[in-house]
């Protein structure tokens, strides 16, 4: 890669923003933050479903000061201006295989060294793209969403069928706030789409592909979204595999959530989530007050 590639990326970047600008509300809209050069390191941060990539704007500016490129792509159906969870209704696995390989593109461009890092869906994305892109250095998978919670791995592949072949409905959760970088809800069909990649991703575990680069895993005890034990066992079948994988679990008294990545998020997960995921990384400290590590 070279300057030429340096300035390629952030041409095509113009060029998703003035398309973007068509039909992305401004709180979803993808954002890149660029010191005009690559830098040694470059971070990618895909957001979760239904969110977008305002998730991470807080943490990804923390990145910019540090002196890395950082870039925040909107998923597929992601952050559109209706605001309708619907929207995810059209959603597929190859969508996001294509998201992911178009962010691992852009990153490439404009670092050196790239480490991608994704939350809850988000890192299913991830985790995908540490299987299938050789040139990602470091991938970091928070509270990956590879099953959901409380659902035996042998009835994942079902309900994800179900799910799929039903018609979409736009499930409503009960005191949820509004948030005008999230659509509210969820869809039947997006999860179903997330899940299918994260069947994708264990197939290929089993079937002996190991993710490239080094593989750091978040998970917490507070989560009541994603199933840490499908996550246990592939990180566990990764490593048998001669992977290099780092796991850290939040223990119930941290209070860390499954969504801590978010401006919403209590201040203190939040900063505390960031903290480790720097520790991890060998990030300076210093640039992430407030949380001891």
């Amino acid at each position: 890669m070279t300057s030429a590639d340096y300035q390629e990326t952030i041409e095509r970047f113009a060029r998703l923003a003035r398309q973007e600008a068509e039909i992305v509300h401004e709180a979803g809209a993808s954002r890149l933050l660029a010191h005009g050069a690559r830098t040694a390191r470059a971070y990618v941060l895909l957001h979760g479903t239904t969110n977008s990539p305002a998730q991470w704007l807080e943490f990804a500016s923390l990145l910019f000061d540090l002196g890395h490129n950082v870039y925040l792509p909107r998923a597929p159906y992601h952050g559109l201006r209706s605001r309708r969870v619907s929207e995810l209704a059209r959603l597929t696995a190859a969508d996001l295989q294509s998201y992911a390989l178009d962010a691992v593109a852009a990153g490439c461009g404009l670092g050196e060294e790239l480490a991608l890092i994704g939350v809850s869906g988000g890192a299913t994305i991830a985790a995908w793209a540490a299987q299938n892109c050789p040139e990602i250095n470091v991938t970091v998978l928070g509270m990956p969403f590879f099953n959901l919670y409380g659902l035996p791995e042998r009835f994942s592949s079902p309900v994800r069928k179900l799910l799929g072949r039903l018609p979409d409905v736009a499930l409503t959760r009960p005191g949820e706030s509004h948030r005008s970088w999230v659509y509210r809800g969820q869809s039947t069909h997006g999860v179903a789409a997330y899940l299918a990649l994260a069947s994708d991703v264990i197939g290929k575990a089993r079937g002996g592909a190991a993710p490239g680069g080094k593989i750091i895993i978040l998970t917490t005890s507070r989560d009541r979204l994603a199933n840490n034990g499908t996550t246990k066992r592939l990180a566990a079948a990764w490593r048998g595999l001669g992977a290099e994988v780092v796991q850290y679990h939040f223990p119930a008294s941290a209070n860390v959530p499954h969504n801590s990545a978010d401006p919403a998020a209590d201040p203190d997960s939040r900063r505390l989530f960031y903290q480790k995921i720097a520790a991890l990384l060998e990030e300076s400290p210093s640039a992430l007050p407030g949380v001891s590590l």
